[in-house]
């Protein structure tokens, strides 16, 4: 389940790096504890992920519209939609509270959409290398 993190995943940009490694922190605590034979702490792992979340899609959308990303509204809209499954995973919680399957659930989803949104992000890091390339400067840090 976590990300193992290879400089491969690296976008060469140091704040949305380190935002990456904070969302596989939130996946790793499932994992470990799933291993672990332990319910995760689901509320704090949901929370942290909100959180961690909410700063790195605002941050990378402004960098994005500061470059000229030019598959930015792609990418809002699935900024958008894991928001959304967020929120129901939090409705879930709230409604039937803290399960191993919910635990498992949020810890598959969250695998499954890290490993997804580091291969769109890497479309982004291109964008950057080329623009830089070609003397546009790319985005601004």
């Amino acid at each position: 389940m976590p990300i193992q993190w290879t400089k491969d995943l690296a976008l060469g940009i140091p704040d949305l790096d380190a935002q990456h490694l904070e969302l596989d922190r939130q996946l790793g605590l499932v994992h470990d504890a799933i291993c672990e034979e332990r319910v995760p702490d689901v509320p704090a792992v949901l929370a942290g992920v909100r959180s961690c979340a909410s700063r790195h899609f605002a941050c990378e959308e402004a960098y994005m519209a500061r470059c000229g990303y030019p598959d930015l509204e792609e990418h809002l809209s699935w900024h958008r939609r894991f928001m959304g499954q967020l929120a129901l995973f939090e409705d879930a919680r709230t409604r039937d509270g803290v399960t191993m399957r919910l635990a498992m659930e949020v810890g598959d989803w969250l695998a499954r959409w890290v490993r997804e949104h580091q291969r769109h992000d890497l479309k982004l890091a291109d964008h950057v290398r080329t623009a830089r390339a070609a003397g546009s400067g790319g985005a601004a840090p």
